[in-house]
């Protein structure tokens, strides 16, 4: 089948751990920007935290086809429903990044 052979639910699991991790993070730097006070993430902490998301993701949503129980769901959303959720979903990981950098560029000036 199309799009299966590229394994569309483990692109969508990497994509989605790495923006949970980057909002773990702005947390953190948010804490740092309010308090003042510096908190040290150290790179090995990062990368295990961000194995760690992979692996819970991989449990709760990709494996035992998860994913597809997940889609099914959706079969019978209509086409506004769609163009609210997937402009809800543009406009979260758009704030996302904007917060990470904003947040970012305050605590480093």
């Amino acid at each position: 089948m199309w799009g299966e052979s590229d394994l569309p639910q483990f692109n969508a699991l990497f994509g989605v751990s790495a923006l949970i991790l980057m909002n773990i993070i702005t947390l953190v730097t948010a804490f740092e920007v309010f308090t003042g006070q510096r908190l040290s993430l150290s790179r090995a902490g990062v990368i295990g935290g961000g194995l760690a998301l992979i692996a819970i993701g991989y449990f709760l949503l990709v494996h035992g086809g998860k994913y597809r129980k997940i889609a099914k769901e959706f079969d019978k959303e209509t086409q506004s429903q769609r163009k609210w959720r997937l402009i809800a979903c543009v406009f979260y990981v758009a704030l996302s990044f904007v917060g990470f950098f904003w947040l970012v560029e305050l605590r480093n000036s």
